[in-house]
């Protein structure tokens, strides 16, 4: 459990700004994460699902309500290590079409060299290198 807030004065009352909690379960045979927040400012209330699917994939599920208002959304990310030195991750959101893809390389050229490449916009190369003098 976790609770934000602030304190202005030492002698007056803390205010309580967002609470949330988490914890592993077990859901029909499922191994799954489950965190519940609420923000009081807002009375916006999540219920944040995830669970692995297999060969890496990782489902989360939220509802969310604020208000008279509800609503709920799904995402896919896979991270995997191609070879030593290479990686690989996605993260796709079904429902609305978006998403990125990310290479990430350090075992080819001497530095980091990324490759973004978002859902329906234009993919990105950048190189990071370190260089001493």
């Amino acid at each position: 459990m976790e609770a934000e807030g602030s304190l202005s004065t030492l002698t007056s009352m803390p205010t309580i700004s967002k609470l949330s909690a988490s914890r592993k379960a077990t859901l029909r045979g499922t191994e799954c994460d489950l965190e519940i927040s609420h923000e009081v400012d807002s009375s916006e209330s999540k219920l944040k699902l995830s669970t692995i699917l297999g060969s890496g994939i990782k489902a989360i599920g939220t509802l969310a309500t604020k208000g008279d208002s509800h609503d709920t959304s799904y995402e896919l990310e896979y991270d995997t290590q191609l070879t030593s030195g290479r990686t690989l991750s996605a993260h796709v959101n079904p429902r609305d079409g978006s998403g990125e893809v990310e290479y990430v390389d350090t075992a080819s050229v001497d530095g980091e060299l990324t490759a973004t490449i978002p859902l329906g916009g234009q993919p990105k190369l950048s190189l990071k290198r370190a260089f001493k003098f």
